[in-house]
């Protein structure tokens, strides 16, 4: 089947009358958002119908346009004559090409991302702004909660975040042109007027002076875990995410191997004097730098204990009068499990390939691909409620207890109450 991939709302400039109908397949965030386009723009008349694979929960109609079940509307000859164009995120691209495919529809076209932020951009219209730099900069630590805090964030008007959590620029900037200018055009480009801009961004953890030349000594925030906890979160990630240091226990075993593969994977990481959670040690690099007061330390256990009060004490360190109304915090991105064979460990591995390219080059012709991994992955075996020995956890105590100690004479704040 011929597949295009709608990656900029310009593919279609001047085609809309070429088309003598169109099938949107899809009727979550997508979907509505291309129906409202096609509104928009005077072309209503263009839409058939909007279809789903299932229509358990799916709403009757949209804008006046029915809502009907894609195999009822394709076993119909008269709609396999024109377009569709399915409107949902890529996970759901494989399913729905082999509903197409069934019907032998001989061509559709795929809404991307970026197509889909396009679209929202032209229906917004002039309510954006150019972008002028960044006003704060969540820069770390991984696995402290981060994901949590982006999803609060991003509920609030007033503040921009890119659509993507990540960008993950110090990854790609030296492999393409004019990153800067990527860099805004992929994750930038739709600011209102009157947002503060913020990144959520815990790999740059390592990356002050880089972040300070790119973009100058503006509000750094660090989210800070019990580095046992942590450090026992990150392990687990690097499992689920294909870290290439538990392959030979994979090989070896078959299967996962708990106290083979966490001996190896902290013995590793203990080498190492940079290991993320080194939180004083960083926290100096980042003071070479920045200014004390324009670095503020949040502490997941806090955070937990008085969501409100911490997020708005985030707001007023990034110049904002307003104030936090949620009373729980979101757990977002926990990954308890680990991958049980090897099977699924390599299919981790292959994910992680794609996502670095994906990340590089925004190519959406990798989506179909991803989608499919990720397919795999959610029905790998895996094993869930490991915890670390009392022998692990004293052992991680002892190894961290200086570089808290380190971090308690940063901040003038004694860490023994809600760590150790």
């Amino acid at each position: 089947m011929e597949m295009n991939i709608l990656s900029d709302i310009h593919f279609f400039e001047g085609e809309w009358d070429d088309f003598e109908g169109i099938l949107i397949y899809g009727i979550g965030d997508y979907g509505q958002m291309l129906t409202d386009y096609l509104i928009h723009i005077g072309k209503k008349e263009k839409i058939k119908d909007i279809m789903v694979t299932d229509r358990c929960g799916s709403p009757k109609e949209y804008q006046g346009i029915a809502v009907c079940d894609a195999r009822q509307a394709l076993s119909d000859p008269e709609n396999r004559r024109y377009r569709v164009i399915v409107a949902t995120s890529a996970e759901y691209w494989n399913a729905i090409t082999e509903v197409l495919e069934a019907y032998q529809v001989s061509s559709a076209c795929y809404l991307s991302e970026a197509g889909y932020r396009a679209i929202k951009r032209s229906i917004d219209g002039g309510t954006f702004v150019p972008y002028s730099g960044i006003d704060f900069l969540v820069a770390g630590f991984m696995k402290c909660g981060t994901t949590s805090l982006y999803h609060i964030l991003n509920k609030m008007d007033f503040i921009y975040l890119p659509r993507e959590k990540e960008t993950y620029f110090f990854r790609w900037k030296d492999k393409v042109d004019h990153a800067q200018e990527v860099l805004i055009r992929r994750y930038f480009s739709d600011i209102k007027e009157g947002q503060t801009v913020g990144m959520i961004e815990p790999s740059f953890f390592a990356r002050a002076e880089g972040v300070y030349q790119q973009w100058g000594g503006g509000k750094i925030i660090f989210r800070m875990r019990n580095p046992v906890s942590a450090a026992f979160s990150l392990y687990k990630m690097d499992n689920r995410t294909g870290v290439k240091i538990f392959m030979e226990a994979y090989e070896t075993y078959g299967c996962y191997n708990h106290e083979s593969m966490f001996s190896k994977w902290i013995e590793v990481k203990l080498k190492n004097p940079e290991f993320q959670f080194h939180y004083g040690y960083w926290l100096d690099n980042w003071l070479k730098y920045f200014r004390k007061e324009n670095i503020k330390v949040v502490f997941l256990e806090e955070l937990l204990q008085e969501p409100q009060k911490a997020v708005s004490d985030i707001l007023k360190f990034i110049g904002l009068d307003e104030k936090c109304d949620t009373n729980t915090f979101p757990r977002a991105n926990e990954g308890d499990y680990v991958f049980a064979d090897a099977d699924g460990y390599r299919n981790a591995m292959e994910l992680s390939e794609l996502m670095k390219t994906y990340e590089r080059t925004r190519d959406p012709r990798l989506e179909p691909e991803i989608s499919r991994v990720k397919k795999k992955l959610d029905t790998a075996e895996k094993i869930t409620g490991l915890s670390l020995s009392d022998k692990d956890v004293a052992m991680l105590k002892t190894y961290f207890d200086a570089d808290v100690r380190h971090l308690e004479e940063i901040l003038d704040k004694d860490l023994s109450e809600i760590w150790f």
